[in-house]
């Protein structure tokens, strides 16, 4: 594989609704260079689907984020209400629990061990209008659904999807992410967990996407090789020494659907 699959797989890491020919202008690259790159990948099981991811807080519902020590992945796949999760190379593996309540959500926790760490965030106190709970419902089926498509089904005009599409995003409420073989990437998935706001300062300047869990931010990143990943640990660490890297192995995402009904 050349080059030109990383920065395309790194397009669709920052945003995986990118149209292709967006793709091939910011790369500077002719379209059918991009498409050919595109299909190979999902031929080769590289890029395996794209997923919608929701922050389930927006849909009046409590996140609960966990990470574990040594918790097989085959284990977390059978549980429903997980509805992200990224095993490290470091051994630990870090899930993010949807479920209808809060009783559900700690029942699921006791049932996968003892985490190392909790963060727990709380509904948003302002649940999303039934507009944008059916475009996340339809995007849930069909991730990279043109506008069009999306406001023929739903019966509305292209601008209103547009509209709406844009204030999810920008808020944070929802994002398309492609679920990648890392093993078969090219590319290499990480995340800095910090404290201090000098990290900012020395990661690089633009993360696939970031949050914040109580007083700690993370930043997520989709760099070319692991030497990248080495050069960001020893500046991070340099000046926060609670940071920390964790580089992925695998991940996957889900939304809940019956949440969107």
């Amino acid at each position: 594989m050349d080059s030109l699959y990383y920065e395309v797989l790194k397009a669709l890491m920052i945003d995986g609704r990118t149209p292709k020919r967006r793709i091939a202008s910011q790369i500077r690259v002719d379209p059918s260079s991009v498409e050919v790159r595109f299909r190979k990948m999902i031929y080769e099981g590289v890029i395996r689907r794209f997923a919608l991811y929701v922050d389930s807080s927006s849909l009046g519902l409590e996140r609960v984020f966990a990470s574990f020590k040594g918790l097989p992945e085959s284990e977390v796949r059978k549980v429903e209400s997980v509805v992200a999760y990224f095993t490290c190379a470091e051994g630990n593996t870090l899930l993010e629990i949807t479920g209808r309540n809060r009783n559900e959500n700690m029942r699921i926790l006791k049932s996968l061990g003892e985490p190392l760490k909790v963060w727990v965030q709380p509904p948003s106190p302002n649940p999303l209008p039934t507009i944008d709970k059916a475009i996340l419902a339809r995007l849930s089926k069909d991730p990279r659904a043109k506008e069009f498509e999306l406001a023929e089904s739903l019966k509305v005009s292209a601008r209103t999807i547009r509209r709406h599409l844009k204030h999810l995003k920008s808020k944070g409420i929802m994002r398309i992410v492609p679920i990648l073989d890392l093993s078969k990437a090219q590319g290499v998935m990480f995340t800095v967990h910090y404290r201090q706001p000098e990290v900012e300062k020395v990661v690089p300047d633009k993360p696939i996407w970031q949050t914040t869990k109580e007083d700690w931010k993370v930043m997520n990143y989709f760099v070319r090789d692991l030497s990248e990943v080495r050069k960001v640990s020893e500046a991070v660490m340099s000046v926060d020494s609670e940071a920390s890297i964790n580089i992925k192995t695998s991940y996957d995402i889900k939304v809940p659907i019956w949440a969107l009904r």
